[in-house]
C-alpha cells in the first residue's frame, strides 16, 4: 500500500487534499479521463501538442482567479514526478491564453493525457485550492468548511472533521453513538 497505510496523519491529509485541491482532470470509476479544471483538451493530428481549455470563473478559497499562468507553473512543476522517464517528451509548457495552456512533446507520448491528474494548488499555499471545501487553519487540515464561493455550487454540507480510528470496532462505537 501506499505511505497513508503506515502513516494514518499522512492518509488524513491525503482525504483533505482531495476535498480541497483539483486538478485538471480526474479518473472516473470506469477508468476514463473527465475534465473537472480543465473544460476540455485538443490533441494535435500528429500528437505533439495537446491544447487545454480551462473551466472559466474558477477561483481559488482566497478569492483569487486560477489563471492559464498558474496551471502552467503547476503541470510544470508536477510533470516530471507524474510522468517519470516519459517526461523527457515534453518540450514546453505554457500559457496560451488567460484561459487556455498548451504541452508541446518531442513525439507523440501515450502517458501525457493521463498526467492531466495534476494537482494546482495556490501558488505558495498547498493548502489553498479551488475545491469545494477549504481548510481555515493549515495545523488542523483535517477540519474542513464549504467554500461558498465553489463554482460548481456551495457544497450541501458546511463541515467536514476526517478522523481516524484504530479500529473498525471503535469507528462502529463511534457512529452508534452518533458521533460519525
Amino acid at each position: 500500500g501506499g505511505s497513508g497505510d503506515r502513516n494514518p496523519g499522512g492518509g488524513l491529509r491525503t482525504v483533505a487534499q482531495n476535498q480541497t485541491i483539483e486538478s485538471l482532470a480526474r479518473v472516473t470509476i470506469d477508468g476514463r479521463l473527465q475534465p473537472w479544471l480543465a473544460h476540455d483538451w485538443n490533441v494535435s493530428p500528429d500528437g505533439r501538442s495537446v491544447s487545454i481549455n480551462l473551466v472559466s470563473g474558477v477561483k481559488f478559497h482566497d478569492g483569487s482567479l486560477l489563471t492559464a499562468d498558474i496551471v502552467a507553473n503547476a503541470v510544470k512543476a508536477s510533470l516530471p514526478t507524474i510522468m517519470g522517464p516519459a517526461f523527457s517528451d515534453v518540450e514546453s509548457v505554457s500559457a496560451a491564453s488567460d484561459q487556455q495552456i498548451v504541452i508541446r512533446l518531442r513525439r507523440p507520448s501515450p502517458f501525457l493525457l493521463e498526467a492531466l491528474e495534476v494537482p494546482v494548488p495556490k501558488p505558495g499555499s498547498p493548502m489553498v485550492g479551488t475545491g469545494p471545501f477549504k481548510v481555515d487553519n493549515p495545523q488542523a487540515p483535517t477540519e474542513m468548511r464549504a467554500n461558498d464561493d465553489y463554482y460548481l455550487g456551495k457544497p450541501p454540507t458546511g463541515r467536514l472533521v476526517v478522523a481516524s480510528y484504530p479500529s473498525v470496532r471503535a469507528a462502529w462505537a463511534e457512529m452508534l453513538r452518533g458521533q460519525l
